[in-house]
């Protein structure tokens, strides 16, 4: 093995499960434009689901492969007609790097108002919203990420359901 080439990127598995989505429910129902987020809601952990799952190699990888699944996905993808997919994906990867602790402020469109034209003029609903995740969840899985870690993703999708679906 040639000792001079770079260590490659591993997913991290966690030792034990952090309760992370109470602080990311905060900090996601503030991201409307350049909201930082107040001291009591950073959770006093050694590290963010961010670093857990890998940083922004893993943000990076699991943005591109969960568009792919998106894309090819029917009981979606006609939402994403039209779209510029390379802004799409640099948006959702500063947002995930926000709502996984990898960033101090988002200052992107807020869920509900990024949502709202999809809500209102093509029924974006609960179904919608579950396949989005199920995606989410298959992505993570392909790059083997440990299973507490993808249920700590799910469970912070899962916190702006009500925003993205403008409830």
């Amino acid at each position: 093995m040639d000792e001079t080439a770079a260590p490659k990127k591993r997913f991290v598995k966690s030792d034990k499960l952090i309760h992370f989505c109470h602080s990311s429910v905060e900090r996601l129902n503030r991201s409307a434009r350049f909201h930082p987020i107040p001291p009591h809601s950073v959770p006093l952990m050694s590290s963010s689901l961010f670093e857990k799952i890998g940083g922004h190699a893993a943000v990076d990888a699991a943005v591109d492969r969960f568009y792919k699944h998106v894309l090819a996905d029917d009981r979606i993808k006609h939402f994403f007609e039209g779209v510029d997919m390379q802004r799409q994906r640099r948006h959702q990867k500063m947002f995930l790097t926000y709502a996984f602790g990898g960033a101090p402020n988002y200052s992107g469109r807020s869920m509900r108002e990024a949502h709202r034209h999809l809500v209102e003029e093509q029924g974006l609903d609960d179904s919608h919203f579950d396949a989005v995740v199920e995606d989410l969840a298959l992505t993570l899985r392909e790059l083997n990420v440990a299973e507490e870690l993808v249920r700590e993703v799910i469970d912070v999708t899962e916190s702006v359901r009500d925003d993205v679906l403008n409830r």
